[in-house]
């Protein structure tokens, strides 16, 4: 869900009384004027300025800089030293209506005085917490007061993204490739190949920069080396003559090269001192040119960067962009990349440029939108569909499947139990490929027919004969579960005497195998979903037991073989013996009874006709049920 921002404008200007600030809110208010004193003195800006890490992205190499703890405590004292008085209260007012409203404080900085873009802002900390730039509640912007308004951008999709990068010699060597391949991985995957485009220039020469851009582009992403000129007072970025010498490209002459292209909305300079600006001209910087040119945004770094800060931001900043997520929101998930790649410090050194007023740099056709809104809202239709697509089932049609019993294998007077004929017959018993308890196959031979119930013992049957339902999951058509061997007895033993003829009981286990396989033998488990209740909710729609019947029957027209409820069978658990068998019982005693088939619990794997588990007689589980046998009447 996209973020709602409620807009905090701070004003800070320096009169000859000294420094001033003012708040205000849309909405809300503001405040007075309120006299500020100077938090932060010139040598911390020097060094906080010259801090980065090994492999930088400047043409001036400088080693050490302020601590995370020294950044943090200078952090406090500017917040300290400009929300004060009134600020501070209406600050608290905002954010306490933003966390009302669920919406996102957007901290607008207005600075009209050169010296105040130098000042390090995004170190700003709540005197009781963390960096304000660290918060999922607060963006901090920096918003230039400019004459000429700026129009959205309109894009028509895809968005179209030119990545400039530049390795001019004599320079450090940057990780160019990395940072590509990443941001190609990230914008060109096959769902996002339609809605975005990646083209690189390299070398990034002006010439060819100039030439590039004639083609509609909305977005530039810089990698190489920036830096302020001491000689000439302004920012510069360093790309390649073609000799490969660098070229200093200044701020401004970028900004005109641009400013006769509309189309671009967003510039991410990933170079060191991207951002900053000379103490005596605010529009002396890369950014602030190219803002005060016209773009709606751009994010810069305002410091000196580490190579590795640098990459981990820029996937951070494009994953969240690819997703949909608004400029505020994606460099906030920078700067969070950032802090878990324990590059902490690194957190405040992108910088947020906007000239958009409500924050948007892209505007999508309507047609566009509503298209993808329909899409969306078809594919969202047809993935609950799938996922759900049992459960609509169920309410369409709530009551099993009407079947009728095979000749010979009659119902249970007053009681609908469907039975299936299993005829004699032969088979391989077990899995010689499968785990120890179904192995070693062996042949085995039914010298009998027997009935078999199409569907797993119900509630609702189980109710009328023991008069309660000790199941777990409630429901009259659902398998009852819950109960033990033992007490699978006692309903047998309560049904015979209903019925005497029918001589009902558990099959066993060989009759039960038998019944699957002649029945088709196993299913793939990529398929199994259409015939057992196994893989779980985003499979089969399930959680837990569904209704009898619900899943498509075998051959035979036996129903939930493969999965809903284990089935107890008559057989005490044991070794398979090696040779063949002809109506084997199973071991003559044991410690536990055999169970057949997956349940609800089970992954696929476990959901085939070769299946076994043990449990003990007198266990009582949530997945384990039964089926009825019978011999076939004459």
């Amino acid at each position: 869900m996209a973020k709602r921002y409620l807009d905090f404008d701070l004003r800070v200007w320096r009169s000859p009384e000294g420094y001033c600030a003012s708040a205000s809110s849309p909405g809300l208010g503001g405040t007075g004027t309120v006299r500020i004193p100077p938090p932060v003195h010139q040598d911390e800006l020097e060094d906080l300025f010259t801090q980065g890490g090994v492999t930088q992205r400047d043409i001036e190499m400088a080693a050490g800089g302020q601590t995370p703890r020294r950044m943090l405590d200078l952090g406090r004292r500017l917040f300290a030293a400009v929300f004060r008085d009134g600020i501070r209260a209406f600050w608290a007012t905002c954010r306490e209506q933003a966390r009302q409203s669920r919406r996102v404080i957007r901290l607008r900085l207005i600075l009209p005085d050169a010296e105040l873009w130098s000042w390090p802002w995004e170190i700003l900390a709540d005197p009781d917490g963390d960096l304000l730039v660290a918060s999922p509640d607060i963006s901090v912007v920096r918003y230039l007061e400019v004459p000429r308004q700026v129009p959205t951008v309109k894009v028509k999709p895809p968005i179209r993204a030119l990545i400039a990068t530049s390795g001019p010699r004599w320079l450090p060597r940057l990780d160019y490739e990395r940072e590509l391949a990443i941001l190609k991985s990230l914008l060109t995957t096959r769902k996002r190949r339609r809605r975005w485009e990646v083209e690189e220039l390299k070398p990034a020469t002006l010439s060819e920069f100039e030439q590039a851009i004639e083609t509609r582009f909305h977005i530039l992403h810089f990698i190489g080396h920036g830096a302020l000129d001491r000689a000439t007072r302004e920012g510069v970025l360093l790309f390649e003559r073609e000799d490969k010498r660098p070229d200093r490209v200044s701020g401004g002459d970028l900004a005109r090269i641009i400013s006769e292209r509309s189309s671009i909305a967003l510039v991410v300079l990933n170079a060191c001192e991207g951002g900053r600006a000379p103490l005596d001209d605010p529009f002396a910087g890369v950014a602030q040119s190219l803002i005060r040119g016209g773009i709606p945004a751009v994010v810069a770094m305002q410091f000196k960067v580490a190579d590795e800060a640098s990459i981990v931001f820029s996937r951070a900043l494009y994953k969240s962009l690819a997703k949909g997520a608004s400029l505020d929101e994606a460099v906030y998930r920078g700067r969070r990349a950032l802090i878990a790649a324990r590059l902490g410090s690194e957190c405040v050194n992108p910088v947020l440029y906007m000239r958009a007023t409500d924050g948007r740099i892209f505007q999508l056709p309507r047609w566009w939108i509503r298209w993808s809104v329909l899409g969306a809202s078809i594919l969202l239709i047809a993935a609950l569909g799938y996922v759900f697509r049992n459960h609509i089932r169920v309410w369409l049609s709530p009551t099993p499947p009407a079947v009728v019993s095979d000749s010979g294998c009659p119902s249970p007077p007053g009681l609908d139990m469907p039975f299936a004929r299993i005829s004699l017959g032969s088979f391989s018993m077990g899995f010689g490929r499968g785990p120890a308890e179904e192995r070693p196959a062996h042949e085995v031979e039914i010298t009998h027919p027997y009935c078999i119930g199409r569907f797993e013992v119900t509630q609702r049957q189980w109710r009328k004969i023991m008069g309660e339902n000790p199941s777990h999951h409630r429901g009259d058509f659902l398998p009852v579960d819950g109960v033990s061997w033992m007490d699978v007895q006692q309903f047998l033993s309560r049904l015979n005497h209903l019925d005497p003829a029918g001589h009902y009981r558990l099959p066993t286990e060989a009759e039960w195998e038998w019944a699957a396989v002649a029945g088709g033998g196993s299913v793939d488990p990529e398929k199994i979903s259409r015939y057992g209740n196994c893989f779980g909710r985003w499979r089969d729609g399930f959680s837990k037991t569904a209704r009898i019947g619900l899943f498509e029957p075998d051959s035979r027209g036996i129903f939930d073989l493969y999965g809903n409820v284990a089935e107890w069978v008559s057989d005490w658990y044991g070794t398979y013996p090696a040779g063949k068998m002809t109506d084997p019982l199973g071991p003559i005693i044991g410690m536990e009874r055999v169970r057949r088939g997956g349940s609800f619990n089970n992954s696929a794997e476990n959901c085939t006709a070769s299946h076994r588990s043990s449990s003990k007689p007198g266990r009582r589980a949530e997945d384990t049920g039964f089926r009825v046998a019978s011999g076939v009447s004459r």
